[in-house]
C-alpha cells in the first residue's frame, strides 16, 4: 500500500509545473518548521555557529532556507516521478560538461559527486 502511494504521489507532482513545485514546496517548508521546533532551533543554531549570515541577517537566512529545503524535497519527488525525457527537458544550463567529456576521454572512469543542494537527483539522469 505505501509503495502504491508513493507512486501516486510522485505521479502527481510530476504533472506540476516547476514553478508549482517550488510555490509548494515553500509552503512545504514553512508548515514542516513550524510543526518542529525542534528542527527550527536547530536550523538557527547552525546558522549562527556558521559565522556567514550577520545577526542582523539570521532571520531572513532562517526563513529563506527554510523555503529552499521544502522546494529541493518536491523537486526531489517531482524529478523521480518524471520520465528522463520529461526530467532532461528541465536543464537549461550546464556548467564543466567539457571536463566531464575530458575524463570519458581518458577512459579511467568518473566519479561524480555532488552536493545535497539544489536538483541533485538529475545528475544521473544528465550523465
Amino acid at each position: 500500500m505505501q509503495k502504491i502511494l508513493f507512486h501516486t504521489f510522485t505521479f502527481l507532482l510530476s504533472k506540476l509545473s516547476l514553478s508549482s513545485i517550488h510555490s509548494i514546496g515553500k509552503i512545504f517548508g514553512r508548515l514542516y518548521f513550524s510543526l518542529s521546533k525542534k528542527n527550527l532551533n536547530l536550523l538557527k543554531e547552525n546558522l549562527i555557529n556558521s559565522g556567514i549570515f550577520p545577526d542582523s541577517d539570521i532571520d531572513f537566512a532562517v526563513q529563506q532556507t527554510i523555503e529552499e529545503l521544502g522546494k529541493g524535497i518536491l523537486e526531489t519527488f517531482f524529478i523521480w516521478g518524471l520520465n528522463q525525457k520529461a526530467a532532461l527537458k528541465l536543464i537549461h544550463k550546464v556548467y564543466g560538461k567539457n571536463a566531464i567529456e575530458k575524463a570519458e576521454k581518458s577512459g579511467k572512469g568518473i566519479i561524480f559527486l555532488a552536493p545535497h543542494l539544489g536538483c541533485f537527483e538529475i545528475n544521473s539522469i544528465f550523465y
